[in-house]
């Protein structure tokens, strides 16, 4: 959860949410049951306001965040506003005051029409890839073919300084990406997100995503002062380029990278 004064962000789920107060109505009049429309349509419009400035703090990749595209192109900004005026109500968050204000809470999810609006054209969809048959590789051949194959990808990113992107990239140590726009399919990451972020690793180990053995690495560093671009090993890269497999989740942008708390 990345909190700010307007809202929350929940990099997990992929979903942002913001909340708005009707003005207390005066005691001395009579406060209809249930409060009026005007104060529900109030709460709403600042809980929009709220979602919006939350929205527009999200950081896209190293170099930008949604509030910086918006300002450059009104048309992303007027569809961006479109979204937010037409965010779901979590009617069960709805809360009446004894003042006989409004409180509402709404939510916007990053994935799908947000994302397709959002995520940078290099991301592109990128066709089925074609397994390796046997003997065409040594490393995938033999009685044990397959066996170290891993289904997903978990940066454990808790011991140094990063911060969480749509576009994040995973890099070597020689800052060649071995994750990034490139590797990823439109059609997924529109659908889930590039990746989720976890504070655990437990939790991040039982996200689907990374289906049931997932690989997990060690961040060495951020590529500073690009905090959102996280730097493993060599080795560790080495292993993700070792099979068609592995690129295949990487197309499926099944990575988790899990955050220090904050």
């Amino acid at each position: 959860m990345e909190k700010n004064e307007n809202g929350v962000i929940d990099w997990a789920k992929g979903l942002v949410t913001a909340w708005g107060i009707s003005t207390p109505i005066k005691k001395e009049a009579l406060m209809p049951k249930p409060p009026n429309s005007k104060a529900l349509s109030e709460a709403k419009n600042k809980a929009r306001h709220k979602l919006l400035e939350t929205v527009k703090c999200i950081q896209v990749d190293a170099s930008q965040s949604v509030g910086d595209i918006a300002d450059r192109n009104k048309t992303i900004m007027a569809q961006i506003q479109e979204m937010v005026y037409h965010a779901v109500e979590i009617e069960k968050s709805r809360k009446y005051m004894s003042d006989g204000s409004v409180e509402v809470h709404l939510k916007l999810n990053l994935h799908g029409g947000f994302a397709q609006l959002i995520l940078p054209p290099q991301i592109r969809q990128i066709e089925t890839i074609k397994q390796l048959k046997s003997g065409q590789n040594a490393s995938n051949s033999g009685p044990n073919a397959g066996s170290n194959s891993y289904t997903g990808l978990i940066v454990d990113a808790r011991n140094i300084e990063a911060i969480p992107a749509l576009v994040p990239k995973i890099l070597d140590e020689n800052l060649t990406e071995v994750f990034g726009p490139a590797f990823v399919s439109r059609e997924y990451a529109v659908q889930r997100g590039m990746s989720a972020y976890y504070t655990d690793v437990e939790p991040a180990k039982a996200d689907p995503r990374v289906a049931n053995r997932p690989l997990i690495v060690k961040a060495l560093r951020t590529d500073w002062p690009r905090r959102c671009d996280i730097v493993i090993s060599n080795g560790d890269a080495s292993k993700l380029k070792s099979t068609s497999d592995h690129l295949k989740f990487l197309k499926e942008s099944r990575v988790v990278i899990v955050l220090p708390a904050p």
